[in-house]
């Protein structure tokens, strides 16, 4: 013989709410797992261009350091022959003191 489990009103509404909050979270899921790949895609373009933006400047940077080193080789104050931009803007802030 089974017996049969009764359950209270409140127990069951409760079972109840959490089991429709339980089916919206699915479909919420649902829907971002099917936006993931288009959100990820749009980032990597993006991602894309501002490696490139980098590549650009540091490629502006390391001529400029090397116009650097050329136009002050023959300064007296710089014992390796070139300036790196640190040894210029120290120079620069000791001429401002």
């Amino acid at each position: 013989m089974i017996k049969s489990i009764q359950l209270s009103d409140s127990l069951v509404g409760i079972l109840g709410s959490l089991y429709i909050f339980f089916i919206i979270f699915l479909i919420v899921l649902a829907i971002l797992w099917i936006i993931l790949p288009f959100a990820v895609f749009r980032i990597k373009n993006r991602v894309d261009n501002v490696d490139k933006n980098l590549v650009e400047i540091g490629r502006i940077l390391r001529n400029i350091e090397a116009n650097n080193r050329v136009s002050y080789q023959n300064n007296p104050d710089i014992k390796d022959g070139g300036a790196s931009i640190a040894q210029l803007y120290s120079k620069q802030n000791q001429g401002e003191t």
